[in-house]
């Protein structure tokens, strides 16, 4: 008896295909691979696959179907549970639900891959299925967004000729546009559309199917890195392998949005025809029936409105799915996306379960009875004070990275992955699945210092798609408990009617931190009732008029370091002490000092302590922080200035209920042509791909940079009603903003922050920008590290989206630029200054390359903007670029359409920056499928990897004058001109390399960056604020 192959896998995991009684003779007597039909016509089966949610779809092409092919038997396949949400028996079609099939192991195979992957992964097995349980003849599948227009006759013909299977390439044409998706994006995916596939009774047909099967039983995946795409990409041998492939080059069949460049659709009555043929399918792949305005999610050359003839076709389609159903059915939820007490089963599940043998032989054969219990349930052995679930430790199993900087994640590296683990929210793990391993780390009351694992997490920053990010974790008691006591003596003083250009300065002096200098006990244990004060700390009054000052708290600085049985505690104004008090004896204390009275102005008061211990030095912890005495409350003739102890739980928890209504303020430079204003334009671009309410506030204050046309200005509002203000402005300007909207903007309203910062070290001078905000965004990890070290304010990681219209039709003309060379261009706003953006290097890396292109036509575009802020350093630019005849220096003021349409025109960009917060030029160029160059330092590092782009080798160097707000001893990159010179040769002369490399950059930024991606970043953080709100 011929069984179907089983091979061994790691983790045993176990495999293979359980035959049936009639596995290996049909029901007539024909053995396995005949030729010969069962009957004297041969019965052909028509079949899809489904999960519920896509019925109405199901039941438009069985209907077309119907009208077409009314002797063909149809059948779907329903990927789900069906339960009582549709009566099968009433179809007009046979309904076969997957716990049908005979499979060896179901529940592990449903439990394995998601959705996509497996509904593509059953296919073979179903079709076998059809073939023996069903005693089909033929087996024609059809994806359920296709709609049949007419009959399909040259597969009845391929078929009775004796062809194995009929398959239809993607592409019968050249691509010869930059449009998505390219030839690239078709080798990616796979060379057939496999939305459509006919197989007959062959010789070589169950080997092919067992073939099929095999693969896809455990490689059914979407993993582009290894060079996998469902059941798709699998199909590329097939043909060779095993032969008599009829491949349908014919128009009309599988019309759809890869091949409408080679396809002329006309409407003839009421008819279709594909160059001049009758249109046998279409496949609607990608179109949302209740919105066809973008015609396919999944290309970028079409809109509704540019698709002609096509409209009609299209309206059609969609109203006959939503008379099928389809308004009930988009919502139906998937079965096998939850556990059966009702958790979600999160990507990361589904990946450790593949990854890890411990948790495939744990589940047993149903993993969806494994639940929320089994995932929190502790790894680490039982004496261990800090806890890694099971979940945690799978997550550790899908991450190369993880794995590297914490290998023994269940124990010598417990606590440091615990609180990275923790803390981390790219994966979107609900926080109730972290809560044990949180509580864990209260308990314990230590915390692994960011500072010992940053070196470890740079160097994978480098070198992995993932990439291991640290926040400071900030005490929230310490500032939300402050928080409206800041607005009540820092509000009206500020706003008094003034012009506010002549405050600005002065506001910043008011606004240093509500108070500094005081730290945390544990970061993680919420219920301390003190906070450590440093060497000395700072309170920031609007109005002090004098008086009795109170400090009471704790010394026990003697139990650490026994020279510090006594400290001195003094209190000042600004730099001048006024009084001091001895603390001898440990334990609690409350001091007083009487301060000279006077009329109220703003103040700084200034308490020092006369001895501090470093608990790093001291061996006891990793702690590097001075620490001295704990600090319990400190009041000003009895009104509380600083109250730690007034909080004993989670203080979001205990906050009155916002009078606003959930949702974003998000505020910025709207109109303005600068860098900080398009952080503003895709943070909306991301906002309006999520449900959550919200507002454009216009901020353009003081702001010199020219104003443009944007696509946000007509939604731009005057009021912020929501929640939570989110502000796209830079630290220095946070005063003038104060300023000009005034307190009742910011007051009763959670305050974020979106801060660019291009430098390891945060300027001190900016700290005082905290005191308006409640917490800080930052668009890279890079800037996170930075800020954070400052910080006392949460600082999130939350990156920009990036999407925009590809430009079409493309003149290089119209830029004065030439049309028959490589162009490399180069990018940057002069108010962030040259010596940052560091163009001379580029034209020295570009003047290298030349002189080794000799024979090949190359040029250099500088686009540079906001030239006239800096006169000295345009002049400068001039001079060196007219020292090359193929350079083109570009300085007019473009619009952001015309940013990307130049970006479009040119071949490659290069940024050869010392340093970069973000990186927007390469980010955009990648979106556009460019390759890129760029110094493999600072914050493009969150997006530019090895595989995706030319990073550049580099070395620190210390800032040696002041640029600006780059300041001298500082550290930036020196990057290596003659590196970048190699680059650019390879990019101009390896055509396949720098395909390769732009259709990654854009895959990446595609995957990781769109709007649909961040917009769920600010949905869960939303979520995660209104519990505070």
């Amino acid at each position: 008896m011929r069984n179907w192959r089983r091979r061994d896998i790691p983790g045993d995991f176990p495999r293979g295909y359980r035959p049936w009684a009639a596995a290996d003779t049909l029901a007539a007597g024909h053995p396995i691979g005949s030729l010969t039909p069962l009957t004297s016509t041969p019965r052909t089966v028509v079949c899809t696959v489904i999960s519920a949610n896509y019925l109405a779809r199901a039941r438009v092409l069985m209907n077309s179907l119907r009208i077409h092919h009314p002797d063909w038997t149809q059948h779907v396949l329903v990927v789900d549970e069906i339960g009582d949400r549709f009566d099968s028996a009433g179809e007009s079609f046979t309904v076969t639900e997957v716990s049908e099939l005979p499979f060896e192991s179901p529940r592990e195979l449903f439990f394995r891959y998601d959705i996509l992957e497996l509904n593509t992964a059953v296919k073979p097995f179903f079709f076998r299925w059809l073939f023996d349980k069903q005693e089909a003849d033929r087996v024609v599948y059809l994806d359920p967004d296709i709609e049949v227009y007419a009959p399909l006759d040259e597969v009845e013909s391929a078929l009775d000729d004796g062809a194995l299977m009929c398959l239809t390439p993607h592409l019968t044409g050249i691509n010869d546009d930059d449009g998505k998706p390219s030839d690239l994006d078709i080798l990616v995916a796979g060379s057939y559309n496999l939305g459509f596939l006919a197989l007959a009774r062959h010789a070589n047909l169950y080997p092919f199917l067992e073939w099929w099967w095999e693969k896809l039983e455990f490689d059914c995946l979407v993993d582009f890195q290894r060079g996998l795409f469902v059941d798709q990409k699998w199909m590329d041998l097939a043909p060779g392998l095993f032969g008599d492939a009829h491949l349908i080059r014919a128009p009309g069949y599988n019309v759809a949005y890869w091949n409408l460049p080679h396809r002329e659709v006309s409407a003839a009555g009421e008819n279709y025809r594909v160059n001049g043929e009758a249109l046998v399918f279409f496949h609607f792949s990608g179109l949302d029936p209740d919105s066809p305005s973008f015609f396919s999610k999944h290309q970028d050359r079409y809109t509704f409105k540019s698709l002609g003839p096509l409209q009609p076709l299209i309206r059609q389609y969609c109203k006959r799915v939503q008379a099928a159903g389809h308004k009930l059915t988009k919502d139906w939820s998937y079965a096998f996306d939850t556990f059966v007490d009702g958790e979600p089963i999160l990507p990361q599940i589904r990946q450790g379960y593949r990854a890890s043998p411990e948790m495939r032989i744990a589940a047993g054969n149903n993993p969806f009875e494994l639940g929320i219990g089994f995932l929190n349930e502790p790894v680490t052995p039982p004496d261990s004070q800090v806890i890694v679930t099971r979940l945690a430790h799978l997550y550790w199993h899908t991450r190369p990275d993880l794995q590297s900087a914490f290998p023994s994640p269940t124990h010598y590296n417990a606590p440091g992955y615990a609180q990275w683990f923790v803390e981390e929210q790219e994966s979107k793990i609900p926080a109730h699945l972290k809560d044990s391993m949180l509580a864990s780390l209260r308990s314990v009351g230590t915390r692994v210092s960011p500072w010992k694992i940053n070196l470890r997490t740079r160097i994978f920053r480098q070198a992995h798609k993932y990439s291991i990010y640290l926040k400071q974790w900030i005490p929230r008691r310490i500032y939300l408990a402050a928080k409206d006591r800041f607005f009540r003596w820092a509000g009206s003083p500020l706003m008094v009617t003034a012009k506010i250009s002549s405050r600005t300065e002065a506001a910043k002096k008011l606004a240093l931190a509500r108070h500094s200098g005081f730290h945390s006990q544990d970061d993680y244990d919420l219920s301390t009732e003190e906070a450590w004060m440093g060497e000395e700390a700072r309170i920031e009054l609007a109005s002090y008029p004098g008086g009795q000052l109170r400090v009471s708290g704790s010394h026990t600085a003697g139990e650490y370091a026994p020279h510090l049985d006594e400290i001195r505690l003094s209190v000042g104004i600004e730099a001048n002490t006024i009084s001091s008090q001895l603390i001898e004896h440990p334990g609690p204390f409350s001091v007083t000092f009487n301060l000279p009275k006077q009329e109220p102005k703003p103040t700084t008061l200034l308490l020092k302590a006369s001895y501090s211990f470093i608990p790093e030095e001291l061996g006891l912890n990793d702690d590097p922080r001075a620490l001295s005495l704990r600090i319990g409350e400190i009041s000003l003739n009895e009104e509380i200035l600083v109250g730690f102890g007034k909080v004993t739980s989670d203080p979001s928890r205990k906050k009155a209920p916002s009078r606003y209504p959930p949702g974003y303020n998000i505020v910025g430079y709207f109109q303005q042509e600068l860098g900080i204003a398009e952080s503003a334009r895709l943070s909306a671009t991301a906002v309006q791909a999520s449900t959550i309410p919200h507002s454009l506030v216009n901020f353009s204050k003081d702001c010199s940079s020219a104003t443009g046309d944007h696509p946000h200005a007509e939604k731009l509002q005057t009021g912020n009603p929501y929640s939570i203000n989110v502000f796209h402005i830079n630290a220095d300007q946070m005063p003038a903003v104060w300023l000009y909207f005034g307190s009742d903007f910011f007051h009763g309203r959670h305050n974020v922050g979106v801060w660019h910062w291009e430098l390891p070290e945060f300027p001190d001078e900016w700290v005082s920008s905290f005191a308006y905000l409640d917490e800080l965004w930052a668009p890279s990890r890079f800037i996170q590290d930075s800020v954070s070290a400052k910080s006392t304010v949460p600082v999130i990681h939350m990156p920009h989206a990036m999407e925009f219209e590809r430009p079409k039709h493309l003149r290089r003309a119209e830029f004065g630029l030439p049309e028959d060379c490589f162009l490399f261009l180069t990018m940057y706003d002069m108010h962030s200054f040259q010596a940052r953006k560091n163009p001379q290097a580029v034209l020295q890396s570009f003047k290298i390359a030349s002189e080794s292109l000799s024979s090949r036509k190359v040029g250099l575009v500088i686009k540079v903007m906001n030239t006239n802020s800096q006169p000295a350093e345009l002049s400068e630019l001039e001079k060196w670029a007219s020292e090359q005849s193929n350079v083109t220096l570009i300085t007019q003021t473009f619009s952001r359409t015309d940013i990307y349409r130049l970006e479009a025109c040119c071949d490659a960009f290069v940024s050869l920056h010392r340093s970069e917060g973000w990186g927007l030029g390469l980010a955009e160029c990648m979106y556009l499928q460019k390759p890129v160059i760029g110094t493999a330092w600072s914050g493009n590092l969150d997006f530019m990897t090895p595989e995706n782009s030319a990073l550049i080798d580099f070395k620190l160097v210390p800032i040696t004058e002041d640029h600006g707000p780059y300041k001298k001893g500082q550290s930036w990159a020196e990057p290596s001109v003659q590196h970048a010179a190699e680059w650019m040769v390879r990019l101009v002369e390896d055509k396949a390399l720098r395909d390769q490399m732009a259709l990654k950059g854009r895959l990446t930024i595609e995957s990781d960056y769109s709007p649909r991606a961040i917009a769920h970043r600010y949905e869960e953080r939303l979520r995660i604020l209104q519990k505070g709100l």
